[in-house]
């Protein structure tokens, strides 16, 4: 896992169309499509038991990516999925991952270090209960920003219908008996 300043990601991303959305003014760092409309999915997360196995299917559809940013909705997310009872369960799993410094750029997973990135949004979704665990996933693509809607939601935004029409159509067709009908525009 790379770390990249906050600056360098949001350079890299305006270059794929992507920034942090100006008129958002509840949560700063916001990722949006920023010249085009959103083509959003959104599916409801698995029980706890099964998040996992979600985010590998998701991930998978992806198809071959060398690498993944991460980007916190807040910088202080790292010390909410570690306070207190949350505590127990997240800093083994997240410990190994990622320093408790208060780094507020992104993360940079490699395409090898993809059950890491799991346990890091396992923790987010599994523990989430508000806006600040929320983070965001931008694949190497820049077609694509998935997020995790606190405990309850994964959130996917796409460049464009065929980038979503092609990331669904690589998802196994039982995984449809989890959309939902997205239609709030702030995350």
């Amino acid at each position: 896992m790379k770390r990249v300043p906050a600056d360098e990601f949001l350079l890299w991303a305006g270059e794929h169309g992507i920034g942090v959305d100006a008129e958002c003014k509840t949560w700063p760092r916001n990722l949006r499509f920023v010249d085009r409309e959103p083509v959003r999915k959104c599916w409801s997360t698995f029980w706890a038991s099964g998040v996992g196995k979600q985010l590998v299917i998701m991930l998978g559809a992806l198809g071959p990516w060398q690498g993944i940013y991460l980007w916190p909705k807040c910088t202080d997310w790292l010390g909410a999925l570690l306070e207190e009872d949350r505590r127990i369960i997240n800093e083994p799993l997240l410990r190994s991952v990622l320093p408790g410094d208060g780094f507020e750029g992104a993360y940079l997973f490699g395409a090898k270090e993809r059950d890491e990135l799991i346990r890091v949004m396992y923790c987010a979704i599994v523990s989430g209960w508000t806006w600040w665990m929320d983070l965001y996933l931008v694949p190497d693509s820049g077609r694509l920003i998935m997020s995790n809607d606190h405990g309850d939601f994964i959130d996917a935004v796409f460049a464009a219908p065929e980038d979503r029409d092609s990331y669904v159509a690589a998802l196994p067709d039982w995984f449809a008996e989890h959309d939902v009908d997205s239609e709030d525009d702030d995350e």
